[in-house]
């Protein structure tokens, strides 16, 4: 049996009213086939436009709007769906479309000029979106099965869109402040399906954009940017046939950028086990983060403003720069740049710039696929001062090159070809210059400029 009640104006009261107020009532059509609708609508306030048509059985659509001038579309056409709708805004839209099994959708607006669509199909997805305040747009799509969005925007003119295929998804979206942009697009991996992925977007302030794009197996994504931060950017791709992959973005502060792309393009068997935290405060700080194939682990911290830092792990085709790969980038101050390129397998890279206008550049070449390929190397960069320059070039096995830098345009410039080679070099007051080259095997250079001699060896 199918049950229909109405609240406010219905279509036969609207008929028979004077026509002078019809343009000031409000409107519900209900369609229903099938077997075992039920549909309930209640409407106060005026000019508000109710919608719910279901078909096939046992579906569930509650409508509540109690402002002026504002529209709710429920369409119904799979079997067991539930649709709740409660809008106490003014001239706002809310459209649900359910054609799966089991799915449940609640929409809450209130405020003015809202704007919700949710679009469900597959089984025993459950999704909720909340707005308040003014001109919010949210989009949720779900297919698949068992998927989980949530959606809570607060403030003036943000702006969420939410994408979900295949299975096991969960996704929460808060955004507060004016002008947010979060963008979430969880799909299929294709060869090897798509489990356990988890976005969750935090955006406090205006002008914030979040994207992420996971098309993986178990990928987590943290972007959280912070109570108060303006113009912050951070984008996420995690790549087609990758496994595991979580990267962590937090920034505050104005107008910091990231981006990590993890997986996308590499052509591994696997792609496995990437992961990235980047940590960015102050003001107009850029981070870089590439991982192609196995088993890379980046972190990435910069501090003050005007900071550059890009790491890349692996490389983009099949056979070479498998990891696992290690690389820590640490810069406080302003105006630092680090570049970190890591081809070698195993292969572990720390740079640490304190201070102002400080350049380092650490490179670990491979040279060839398979058992051919560079591995064990370790570059480590210390510079505190301002305005030093270093650079570390590692092609080989197990090469090991450390530098220390304090005071101010002190440069130091390491090359290591061959085997196990070992460059140290400290550098201190003003002005300094080192330049060390290495092949073959088994070397040793020691360089202390300006500096106290290190203790003797026991």
């Amino acid at each position: 049996m199918n049950k229909v009640i109405l609240g406010g104006a219905s279509l036969l009261a609207l008929a028979m009213a004077v026509p002078a107020l019809a343009q000031v009532n409000n409107t519900s059509i209900v369609t229903q086939s099938g077997s075992t609708q039920d549909a309930e609508v209640v409407q106060s306030g005026l000019g508000n436009t109710s919608t719910v048509e279901q078909s096939n059985a046992n579906n569930d659509a509650e409508v509540t709007q109690s402002s002026t001038g504002s529209t709710s579309n429920v369409t119904q056409s799979g079997n067991g769906d539930r649709a709740l709708v409660n809008q106490a805004a003014a001239v706002s839209t809310s459209r649900v479309t359910q054609s799966g099994t089991s799915g449940y959708v609640e929409v809450a607006q209130v405020g003015d000029d809202q704007d919700s669509t949710v679009t469900q199909s597959g089984n025993n997805n459950d999704a909720n979106v909340f707005q308040a305040a003014t001109g919010n747009m949210s989009t949720v799509t779900q297919s698949g099965s068992s998927q989980i969005a949530d959606v809570d925007q607060t403030g003036a003119g943000n702006t969420s869109t939410l994408t979900q295929s295949t299975n096991n998804y969960t996704a929460n979206i808060i955004q507060s402040g004016d002008v947010n942009t979060a963008t979430t697009t969880q799909l299929d991996a294709g060869v090897f399906g798509n489990t356990g992925s988890t976005v969750n977007t935090t955006q406090a302030g205006n002008g914030n954009t979040a994207t992420v794009n996971q098309r993986s197996i178990n990928s987590t994504s943290n972007i959280t940017q912070m109570l108060g931060a303006d113009g912050n950017t951070a984008t996420v791709t995690q790549g087609a046939v990758s496994r595991r992959q979580t990267s962590n973005i937090t920034q505050s502060g104005d107008f910091n950028t990231i981006t990590v792309q993890q997986g996308v393009n590499g052509s591994g068997p696997t792609d496995d086990d990437n992961l990235s935290n980047v940590t960015q405060s102050g003001n107009g700080n850029v981070g870089t983060v590439r991982q192609y194939l196995r088993n890379g682990t980046s972190t990435l911290t910069q501090s003050g403003s005007g900071n550059t830092a890009t790491t890349e792990q692996g490389i983009t085709g099949v056979g070479s720069g498998f990891g696992p790969f290690t690389a820590t980038v640490i810069q406080s101050g302003s105006g630092n740049t680090s570049d970190v390129f890591q081809r070698s397998i195993a292969s572990t890279v720390y740079v640490e710039q304190i201070g102002a206008g400080n350049t380092s550049s650490v490179t670990q070449q491979f040279y060839n696929s398979g058992t051919n390929a560079n591995s064990g190397n370790s570059a480590t960069v210390m510079q505190y001062g301002d305005l030093g320059d270093s650079e570390i070039t590692q092609s080989g096995n197990d090469h090991i090159a450390t530098l220390d830098q304090y005071g101010d345009l002190n440069d130091s410039f390491i090359t290591q070809t061959g085997a196990t080679n070992r460059a140290n070099v400290t550098q201190d007051s003003f002005e300094n210059l080192s330049r060390i080259t290495q092949g073959g095997s088994g070397n040793v250079a020691t360089v202390n400029q300006n500096a106290p001699p290190p203790p003797p060896a026991p």
